[in-house]
């Protein structure tokens, strides 16, 4: 089930470096900023547009006024330019920056591996127990004037009546992000008090280089109490085959077993909701 990214599978130098520069497929309204994956990420993409398309691609979404404030804030030039012709002037002395940081690099092969692992058990999980559903990373959660796109969500059956075509109004029973390098200040830190002050009831964040995973499971006083395996838990699953198993309190009957998801390899794939097999033949409610 496994799929290789797209610069694994175009054997192209020029695009594979292009690939790994650019931003994780994800588009987000957080905190009122229209976030491409990160805001490392925003400022790749754009960079890459004004490359291609020139200046005129965006000067028309913005009054001249605004944009004379954005120079002023983004430069602070000294003295201050007044006229046309003195901020040209101004233009020719100020050193240009020819390239954006690199956005990426994308997902490790663990990351994606972790990734459909989570997504396509969850969604076997939904469809044999009937205890809710499964959507991924293009799905928006509706969570006041923010609007997350987690890499995976589960939305349990009393949440369904609040799923539209394209966003769910409200919070998930459980959020999951699968860490990259690039977003991991993020997604520790900016998604999980986003998460926490909608009141997401769990929220499981993944960290494939660090061998780690945090579950936080929210309290009656509103914030998250987080249950970490860290890097010797999962070295010592792996080594001494103990297995530890999470018991979900916001998706009760949903269990997920910690060996598996780290241990599975892609020839074991055609089981790949093995993680949830203790709850495979759950009862119909």
């Amino acid at each position: 089930m496994w799929r290789c990214s797209v610069s694994e599978q175009i054997q192209d130098p020029w695009f594979d470096q292009w690939w790994r520069a650019m931003p994780e497929g994800k588009l987000e309204l957080i905190d009122g900023k229209l976030i491409i994956s990160t805001l490392a990420g925003s400022r790749r993409v754009l960079w890459e547009l004004l490359r291609d398309y020139g200046p005129d691609l965006l000067l028309s979404m913005a009054t001249t006024a605004l944009w004379w404030t954005a120079l002023r804030a983004a430069y602070a030039p000294q003295p201050q330019p007044q006229t046309l012709a003195d901020w040209r002037a101004w233009a020719e002395t100020c050193p240009p920056t020819p390239e954006a940081a690199p956005a990426g690099p994308q997902g490790s092969k663990k990351h994606h591996q972790l990734y459909d692992i989570l997504k396509w058990g969850l969604y076997h999980f939904g469809e044999t127990s009937r205890l809710g559903r499964q959507l991924g990373r293009d799905f928006v959660i509706h969570l006041g004037a923010d609007g997350p796109t987690p890499d995976v969500v589960f939305i349990d059956r009393a949440r369904l009546a609040y799923l539209y075509d394209r966003y769910l109004d409200g919070p998930p029973a459980i959020a999951i992000e699968i860490v990259q390098e690039s977003s991991a200040e993020q997604d520790r830190l900016l998604k999980r008090q986003l998460y926490e002050r909608a009141g997401v009831p769990e929220y499981w964040l993944v960290e494939p280089e660090q061998l780690t995973i945090t579950f936080f499971r929210l309290q009656a006083n509103g914030r998250y109490d987080p249950h970490i395996i860290a890097a010797r838990d999962v070295q010592r699953m792996v080594t001494s085959k103990e297995d530890i198993i999470y018991h979900s309190e916001a998706v009760p009957g949903l269990s997920l077993s910690l060996m598996d998801l780290w241990t599975m390899e892609e020839h074991d794939w055609q089981d790949i909701w093995r993680p949830f097999r203790r709850i495979a033949a759950h009862p119909e409610p």
